[in-house]
């Protein structure tokens, strides 16, 4: 259980350098990837208990899922090797119920970051500047990937 809370730190990071700086870490990446690659070897299980089939399941779900928008320029790097921490870490529920509501949560942003903005403090709205109306169009990712990874642990715990 102890595993959640690290994990949701990890992604809530990578959600914030993503939002200030649209771009996340090769070191917050890769590393977890590494080490959830170590984990697998070693104990044969991801790090909430799935086995070494489901974690390939979960990445080629990740890989199916985010190469066509990255190769598209829609997606940036970070958020597919994000997306690929992830499901060597879970599994393959975790990574589509993590999708499927960051999918919700953005649209819901989308619709109605026009009228809540100027509500948001002004440090905050400093720090994560990237997230602002005028990147509506082009907006970050892995704020959305944070949340959606929030409320599908919570489903799923």
């Amino acid at each position: 259980m102890m595993v959640y809370p690290v994990l949701a730190l990890w992604a809530c990071l990578c959600a914030l350098q993503d939002a200030n700086q649209k771009k996340i870490s090769n070191y917050l990446t890769l590393s977890v990837c590494a080490i959830a690659l170590a984990r697998l070897f070693v104990d044969g299980s991801t790090f909430i208990g799935a086995s070494p089939m489901q974690a390939a399941i979960a990445v080629i779900c990740a890989l199916l899922i985010t190469l066509p928008g990255y190769l598209t320029g829609r997606l940036g790097a970070g958020d597919v090797k994000m997306l690929l921490a992830l499901s060597l870490a879970t599994d393959p529920m975790h990574l589509l119920w993590t999708l499927a509501l960051a999918s919700l949560v953005m649209l819901a942003w989308a619709l109605s970051i026009n009228k809540i903005w100027q509500l948001v403090p002004a440090l905050i709205r400093k720090n994560v500047n990237h997230l602002s109306p005028e990147y509506i169009k082009d907006p970050p990712y892995a704020p959305f990937i944070f949340i959606g990874f929030l409320f599908s642990s919570w489903l799923l715990i």
